[in-house]
């Protein structure tokens, strides 16, 4: 919250957490007429290309801290500052390997009909 609270999003909106919520995505694949739907998480390591420094960039420039700044009438300094931010979390999960950042996905497998 560096330059303030970001406005009220809906959850549910198209994007990469729309299908948080295991009921809702049953719901979507089930009105579409779909059956014998199965909605399961899955652990694993998040491993995008690059340092802490880069991830943490590339973060910064283009996803929803990008969004909060542009709201918010930010300039660069601010997306310098919340990279760096960004950067000093994601350094926890640097490796020898590279950054592997832990994660979940739905796997949502159904039949047609």
């Amino acid at each position: 919250a560096r330059m303030g609270q970001p406005p009220a999003s809906d959850p549910r909106a198209p994007g990469p957490l729309a299908f948080a919520e295991p009921d809702h995505v049953r719901g979507i694949l089930t009105d579409a007429g779909y059956s014998a739907v199965e909605v399961n998480s899955m652990a694993l390591d998040l491993c995008p290309p690059g340092s802490a420094a880069e991830v943490a960039a590339f973060a910064a420039e283009t996803g929803p801290a990008n969004r909060i700044v542009q709201h918010f009438g930010g300039g660069p300094a601010d997306i310098t500052a919340i990279a760096e931010d960004i950067r000093r979390e994601i350094a926890r999960h640097e490796t020898a390997q590279g950054v592997r950042l832990p994660g979940s996905i739905r796997l949502c497998t159904a039949r047609n009909g």
